[in-house]
């Protein structure tokens, strides 16, 4: 990797020089980036949040309770991503959080039935699903809070350029953001797609969420209610306002001490989409209201300690590409799309494996090349 200093706009700019520039450092970048990387390519990944992962996303409260308010936990539905996730819990990396789900509807809770084999929904080693990508970045070059405005293909090799007019120049790019951001970037960098490829694209369709993270005081429920809750229940009617309830204090190695008591409430796409520019006061007690009724005695107004809300826009790929694990530019150096709308609808699995899919195409495509 090369860094030169030059001078744009009066500010002390950077060039990084690499085989591949992997835009967006979530699941899907960090799959294809370590694939790269271990076939001897040099590779930097750019991402315009603070951290790594994406939805994979933790955060802590001064009260020392944390929450997963993006992605809950993953399964796996192929033997691929099968694979994978015994290699990770051999490792140590991740382990179940449970096996059967708990529904609500109205006032009537139940459990779905026992699979043989049993279906995990895994979780990783540590306080949070941010510490999966986290561990999948500690081996890579990794710029965040860095966003790309402008790509150029110059001399059959990619130049992008972030917000700060700093550049990164690569043989190859793969980009893992959301199929909208990329459009805009693809649209306002004058790279033109085939008809084809421009109504694929357009085809992907996302949900927003609206997740309220909820610390409650442990010294204000009875704490014989606490061990008869589940650790999480899903609605079964896709229209009623809640979507999801997380007990996150339950994912934590000292969870049997219950010292501090976190909530992760998803709303469903329709209430999340109604109540979008809402504020905290007014979709708070709405959310309270939808709780399943297990719930309704544990999480009161009188229990809860802090609150916030977090929103997001693309957090569920409704209509992906199904049999399209990755996608190729044409008519330009190589370039791959990747990401949870690139294959069968599973989220954190269709992302790792779209980015192993992208990883695998640009290899080869540096094999024909040669």
């Amino acid at each position: 990797m090369t860094i030169n200093t030059t001078e744009l706009n009066n500010k002390a700019t950077t060039t990084t020089t690499t085989d591949v520039l992997i835009i967006g450092a979530g699941i899907a970048g960090l799959a294809a980036g370590n694939a790269l990387q271990q076939a001897g390519l040099s590779v930097q990944l750019v991402d315009k949040g603070r951290g790594v992962g994406g939805r994979l996303s933790t955060r802590r409260f001064a009260n020392g309770a944390w929450f997963d308010h993006g992605a809950q936990y993953f399964t796996a539905n192929t033997p691929a991503f099968e694979t994978v996730l015994r290699d990770w819990e051999a490792e140590g990396v991740v382990h179940s959080w449970f096996e059967q789900l708990t529904w609500f509807e109205g006032d009537t809770v139940t459990q779905e039935p026992p699979q043989n084999p049993p279906r995990k929904r895994y979780i990783p080693t540590g306080n949070g699903m941010n510490s999966l990508p986290k561990h999948l970045a500690k081996n890579l070059t990794i710029q965040t809070s860095t966003r790309i405005v402008r790509l150029n293909s110059i001399n059959n090799q990619w130049e992008a350029m972030d917000e700060q007019g700093n550049f990164f120049n690569a043989k190859a790019l793969i980009i893992t953001s959301p199929v909208p951001q990329t459009l805009e970037l693809l649209h306002n960098s004058h790279i033109s797609l085939t008809h084809q490829q421009t109504s694929q694209l357009n085809s992907v369709m996302y949900e927003p969420c609206l997740a309220l993270m909820v610390a409650l005081n442990p010294e204000t429920i009875a704490q014989d209610l606490l061990p008869s809750l589940a650790v999480g229940y899903k609605a079964r009617d896709p229209e009623h306002a809640l979507g999801w309830v997380g007990a996150n204090h339950t994912k934590a190695a000292e969870a049997s001490s219950f010292s501090t008591l976190a909530f992760t409430l998803h709303a469903s796409p329709n209430f999340s989409r109604s109540y979008w520019d809402e504020n905290l006061e007014t979709i708070l007690p709405l959310l309270l209201d939808a709780l399943p009724t297990p719930l309704k005695t544990v999480m009161t107004h009188q229990s809860i300690e802090t609150t916030q809300l977090h929103r997001w826009k693309y957090a569920l790929s409704s209509q992906s590409l199904e049999a399209m694990p990755t996608v190729c530019l044409q008519s330009l150096p190589p370039c791959f799309l990747a990401g949870d709308a690139f294959g069968d609808y599973a989220k954190i699995e269709t992302a790792y494996l779209s980015g192993i899919a992208s990883s695998q195409a640009l290899l080869q495509q540096f094999t024909s090349n040669t």
